[in-house]
């Protein structure tokens, strides 16, 4: 499925994940929205269940948070950030807990996530199907990733580029669903 070769757009605002600390002195694990006409930030009600959270917006417009790590350990507890009443309530669990992952929505509606960490870089990746709510693991990255860079392509496949596996990578894959494993 995968061939050699974080700011999200939520509402008309940017979405932020605040993990650690930032020069706004916003205390940790909470989330600010950025409002582009108004060059103004507003604080999310509620704290964010985890740190190293990967955000997908999906086809309702609701916001899936994936993984992260508590306490340290990668968990592989998934949330949905309601559109309207900006709450989070938990949704079905990852296959592999991994903190730092790349993801991307699919042109179906679904969601790719993929690389991570869990104490080492990942290559695993499962797809998110949200009518079902719930995780399925797909073919592997041909390298481990965290942190990498991913961009729908026009023709549906998606580019995975750089990341980390313990130093810098300056390879890209192609992950093509339809391709034979």
């Amino acid at each position: 499925m995968f061939a050699p070769v974080p700011r999200i757009k939520y509402d008309s605002r940017w979405l932020c994940s605040l993990r650690f600390a930032s020069v706004r002195l916003i205390q940790q694990n909470s989330c600010e929205f950025f409002h582009a006409s108004e060059f103004a930030w507003s604080r999310m009600p509620g704290a964010i269940p985890e740190n190293g959270i990967s955000f997908v917006t999906l086809s309702n417009g609701d916001l899936l948070a994936i993984g992260g790590s508590s306490g340290g350990a990668a968990s592989s507890g998934c949330h949905i950030v309601n559109r309207a009443t900006q709450s989070w309530s938990s949704t079905g669990s990852l296959v592999q807990a991994r903190k730092y992952a790349s993801s991307i929505r699919l042109p179906d509606g679904k969601v790719l996530a993929f690389g991570g960490n869990d104490g080492s870089p990942l290559a695993s990746s499962e797809i998110y199907d949200p009518a079902i709510g719930a995780w399925s693991s797909v073919g592997p990255l041909s390298l481990p990733r965290t942190y990498a860079a991913c961009v729908q392509l026009p023709s549906g496949r998606i580019l995975v580029a750089g990341g980390f596996n313990l130093l810098p990578l300056v390879s890209a894959e192609i992950f093509d669903r339809t391709a034979k494993a």
